[in-house]
Order: C-alpha cells, then structure tokens, then sequence
C-alpha cells in the first residue's frame, strides 16, 4: 500500500503543486519574454519580465511598482524521459519550497536562502503534455560564468611571464632571477580563499536542507550554481529525487564528470553523492580545470570494474584495489625441458651469416624470456619514506589520490591546507559509507576553522583586470557594469 502512495501519477504529482500557480500567462498582464540566457538539451532559459500587479509577486522581495526581473525556463517535452524529468523538477522545486515555509513558519516565502527561487509555473501555448514554463528569480551569472573569465584573464597573465622569459633569452640577458615588479604572483586572478570558503558555506547549506528532507540533486556542477542577492545558489532540479539515509538507488543520473563513483557504476547510492560533486566543484573552482576527462569516465563506466566498490582510484590510477580483479600482467609460466624449443640456427631469425653466436643467443633469450617489470611509483616511493606503514592499505589510497589530483591542477596551489585536505580527503572520497554528508561536513572541526575567517576587502580599480585580480562574486558584479571594450570576456560569458 505504501508503495501504491509514492508511485504517483503524472496528474497526481502535477496536482499538489497546482497551488504554487499564479494564473499568469506570457503576455501583456503575464509574463515579458527577452532574451535568451542559456540553452539546454531540453529547453532554454529566457531573461523576463513579471507585471507589477501579478497577482502573488506584490509580497515578495523586490516587487515594487517596476516590473520585477525574472528567469523563464522553457522545457519540451520531446518524449517520456524528458517529461518525467520535467514532472520531478516542478515538483521537486515546489517540495523544497513547501517545506522550507513550514520551517521558518511563513507561508509567503519564496524558499530556502541557497536554493534559486521558483515563483510560477504555466503549461506553454502548445498544452502541459509539450511544453512547460517555470518562472525563477533572475541571477546575473553562474559559478561558470565566472571561471570562463577568471581562467582567461589567468592564462594571459601565464602568457605574458612566458613571452617576457623569451624576450630576454632572445635579448642574451642571462641574469637569473626577476626584477620585484616582474615577479608572478600565485594568487593573481584566483578566487579568493574566502571565496572559495563562501562557495562551499552556501552549497553545504542547500544541500543540509535538501538532505534533511531525503532529498538528492544529484547534478551539482558550476552551471547549476547561480548568484543572486549576495549568495550562490543551486538551480535545476531535474535530476532530484527522493532518496533515504541509506543507499538504495542504482539508477545513473546526472553530468558524467561530476557522477559519484557509486552513480557511474550503477550501484545502490544515497544522499551523500551530491559531496562527491561538491568536491569536483571545488577542484574547479580552486584550480579552473576539472580532476577528470570523459575519457577516463567512459572507460570506466564501461568496464568490469565499475560494478566493485573501492575501485575507482585504482582503475584512473592504474593499479588493483582489493575489491577488484587484478589488472597487473603474469610472468610467463616456465617450460619444462620438453617444451623448449629447439637450438635455432642463424638462418630461422634471418641472422646475417656474420653475427656471432653469442650475440644471436642474447637475442633468442632476450625475445623468449624477457619480462620488464613496472618501475616502483612514485606514490610507493612516498609511502616508504613517509612514517605509515608501506603495506597499510589506507595510506596506499590516500596516496594515490593525492597525488592523481597534485597532476590534475593547473596551476600551482595558493590556498590552505584545510581546503586541500577538504577537497581531497574529505569530498572525493570514493566509498559511499565513508564519504561524509553535507551536514557532517558542516559540524567538523576543519570547516569550523575555514568558515570563521574574514573576508577580503574589497577591490579597487575601474577596469577589468583590477577588479578580477581577487575573483570574487561582488568584484564580478562590479565589473560586469563596465563597458564591453573593458569587459570582453564578462561580455563572453554572460551574453
């Protein structure tokens, strides 16, 4: 009987968020379509405008006698999969707002602080069966947005040292070392560490709620983090789902370079897969380039391996873990003297007449019995001049991993050790049962210590690459207000 209850219909899962509808339309006294923001495989998002007498928005924040700005998303429904997607995220988004209002106890609220605020929704001209219109707060730009023009502005700043470095290899200056004002600054055009911090604060906090409701987004990536009113904010539920404590699902669901190990292997996984990504998230923000390539993904979503836990590290680091088959070759079984192959004459190998004897042996043994073994890693090397044991399996993991990630950055690291040891041992953690949840995330000591820090001050500069030298989401804003011929890459970016 229970199970009859949660296998809602589709009218019946549409039904209960009928409440949330306003009864506006595109048109004059509805909805002002603009411009096009961004573009999905199942629909596009569209900057717009709400009239100021809608009914539902006069008692939001920032309604006033202007037409408030909105976000419409538009969705098609091109076939079952994408409807259901559609279905799950309209009721998704108005579940987090349902329950968000029963906790702070208001029923007008528009929703939790780092969730995008859904305010409407309205079946498309062509009917609710085809098409879908969800009305979100506008945010300006997304996490992505900001790594696109931060990881720009870095690279030519790389470029600039390098062709400074040929200059006067070319001049013939040979005098080492570079003048003060020439010295490259590891933290130039970097998000600052409390930025970094800001980022992590606000995304726990959303997922601590979704959690604490069994709820998983499961397709936590920087397109999906938006800025709005101060703080970055999860959007697009279309992948959210009801989860329990423990893991129970198996589907494969979400963007493949942020999936937890546990959702690219179809094994059973619960809410803390959304830390996974988190941390990839980070890797990014702290780095501007992903820990992982489709390639290496793919290759291991398709293999044998990916069905056993505790192998994903070991497959992208290229040894066995101890839940999986072993990958290493065998040594060749020796013959006994039966199978030996006779003394081979010169003229067997094509050996010219004149090559000795010895020589043609060395070259039958060679290509007989000849085994190269793997040289020792450098991982192992660390582990045996480091003070646990060579042998102990957890150091062995640990080792791998930080060092597979050390390779992955981009660019030399400037932040704590604390957010290393968040990123790296904490988040991208592969077994599900160890991997912490946003909220055990959130009560430990180590982020304890990262949360209490200061912010920056801010910037100061009316141009581009003053503004961005610190990258944060108020220094962006800022100079998302300059000109285009100063703001070329914001103008990329955000359109």
């Amino acid at each position: 009987m229970a199970r009859a209850e949660t296998a809602l219909s589709k009218s019946e899962l549409l039904a209960a968020c009928r409440g949330y509808q306003t009864g506006r339309r595109l048109g004059n006294r509805g909805y002002a379509q603009g411009r096009q923001l961004s573009c999905g495989a199942t629909g596009e998002v569209y900057f717009g405008r709400a009239a100021p007498d809608s009914a539902g928005f006069e008692g939001l924040p920032g309604a006033t006698s202007q037409p408030r700005q909105v976000a419409l998303k538009y969705m098609r429904s091109i076939n079952a999969g994408v409807q259901r997607q559609i279905q799950q995220e309209i009721s998704t988004v108005f579940r987090c707002r349902s329950k968000y209002a029963d906790e702070v106890k208001d029923p007008a609220s528009e929703g939790h602080p780092n969730l995008v605020a859904y305010l409407d929704w309205f079946a498309g001209p062509n009917g609710l069966d085809r098409e879908v219109y969800l009305v979100m707060e506008f945010c300006p730009f997304s996490l992505a947005d900001m790594i696109f023009v931060a990881g720009n502005l870095r690279g030519d700043y790389e470029k600039s040292f390098v062709s400074v470095k040929r200059g006067k290899s070319l001049a013939g200056e040979t005098s080492g070392g570079e003048s003060p004002g020439e010295k490259k600054s590891p933290t130039c055009f970097r998000f600052s560490e409390f930025e970094v911090v800001k980022v992590s604060c606000d995304l726990l906090n959303a997922l601590t709620f979704m959690n604490r409701h069994g709820m998983a987004h499961r397709d936590v990536k920087t397109e999906n983090i938006l800025w709005a009113e101060g703080r970055y904010k999860l959007a697009d539920f279309g992948t959210a789902t009801l989860l329990e404590s423990t893991p129970s699902r198996r589907d494969e669901s979400g963007t493949l370079w942020i999936m937890a190990p546990e959702l690219l292997g179809r094994r059973p996984h619960g809410l803390n897969c959304d830390i996974w990504s988190l941390g990839v998230v980070l890797f990014e923000v702290t780095s501007f380039t992903k820990p992982f390539n489709s390639k290496e993904l793919l290759a291991y979503r398709n293999s044998s391996e990916a069905a056993f836990s505790s192998s994903f590290w070991p497959f992208l680091c290229g040894t066995s873990g101890p839940s999986t088959p072993a990958r290493t070759k065998t040594l060749p079984r020796l013959k006994s003297g039966s199978e030996l192959p006779r003394p081979l004459r010169q003229n067997d190998l094509g050996i010219a007449a004149e090559t000795t004897p010895s020589r043609a042996g060395r070259n039958i043994r060679s290509k007989c019995r000849s085994v190269t073994l793997p040289p020792l890693s450098h991982g192992a090397k660390e582990v045996s001049e480091g003070d646990e044991s060579p042998t102990s399996p957890a150091s062995e993991d640990h080792l791998q991993r930080f060092n597979f990630l050390r390779k992955r950055l981009l660019y030399r690291w400037c932040y704590s050790e604390d957010i290393r040891s968040l990123i790296f041992e904490d988040m991208l953690r592969e077994e599900p049962e160890l991997r912490p949840t946003a909220l055990e995330v959130w009560q430990s000591p180590r982020f304890h210590g990262l949360a209490e820090r200061e912010a920056e001050p801010a910037a100061e500069g009316l141009v581009l690459e003053e503004l961005l030298r610190s990258v944060t989401a108020d220094n962006f804003l800022r100079a998302m207000k300059l000109p285009a011929t100063q703001g070329g890459y914001l103008a990329t970016a955000a359109g």
